[in-house]
This record gives C-alpha cells, sequence and structure tokens, in this order.
C-alpha cells in the first residue's frame, strides 16, 4: 500500500501511521481540526476583536473632537449625490418648459424688466424743460 519517496509516494510508519490513515475514511479530512489551524483561528478573532475595538475608540475619539465619522461621512455624500440628482431633474424640466415657451435667457431677463419711465433730476440751476413737457 504504502510507496517509497523514490516512487513518489509517502513512506508508512508500521501500524500506528496506517491506523491513522484508515481513521481518515474516504474525504481524508479528520473531525478535529489540527493545532496550527486552532491557533491561526484564535489570532483572527483576536485581531477582529481589536479592529472592533479601535473603530469604537476612533469612532469615540471623533465625537468628542466634534468630527464627523467614516460612516456618517459616507452617509452625508449618499445624501448629497441624492440631493444633486433631484436638483439635476429640476434643472431639466425648467429647461424643458422654457423651450416649450419658447424663452430663451435673453429674452426672460428682458420681459422681466420694466419699462424706464422716470428720468433723472436736473439741476438746481437749470431752467430749461424737456421738450414735451409744459409748466
Amino acid at each position: 500500500m504504502c510507496q517509497s519517496k523514490a516512487e513518489g509516494g509517502r513512506r508508512c510508519r508500521g501500524k500506528k501511521g496506517r491506523a491513522s490513515l484508515g481513521a481518515l475514511g474516504s474525504t481524508g479530512s479528520s473531525a478535529a481540526p489540527d493545532p496550527p489551524a486552532l491557533v491561526r483561528r484564535s489570532r483572527e478573532a483576536v485581531l477582529r476583536e481589536a479592529q472592533k475595538q479601535l473603530g469604537n475608540l476612533m469612532e469615540k475619539y471623533l465625537l468628542a473632537m466634534n468630527m464627523p465619522s467614516r460612516a456618517q461621512m459616507v452617509d452625508m455624500a449618499e445624501r448629497l449625490q441624492s440631493i444633486e440628482g433631484h436638483l439635476n431633474e429640476i434643472k431639466m424640466l425648467l429647461q424643458q418648459m422654457s423651450a416649450v415657451n419658447g424663452m430663451t435667457r435673453d429674452s426672460a431677463a428682458a420681459a422681466s424688466k420694466p419699462p424706464r419711465t422716470k428720468r433723472p433730476p436736473q439741476p438746481a440751476g437749470d431752467t430749461k424743460q424737456p421738450p414735451g413737457e409744459k409748466k
């Protein structure tokens, strides 16, 4: 059953080695993980917990400094993008309405100004009257 290393296999170590291979079953994996995997998982758990605590600490620090956290900045950016989208929609609707009415910027500006009928005051020594007015 066991091949030599020269044949590309591994050596069997007597009954103990064969028994442990038989205990693995057809899947080839054992029920209990090996110790390095347990150590790796516990390190990952410790790192995750440390990151969580650091995040909470930073949140409290930024709150004390009256500064927004990363999550709050992301939320503000999303809200700002939503507002910009609404403004762009309103702008498009206004442009469509003005195109339907046939108004341009120049015609809208000219239409909004009232006619100028008031004349500037005359100097005190000048008694001339403008043409067309009677005294």
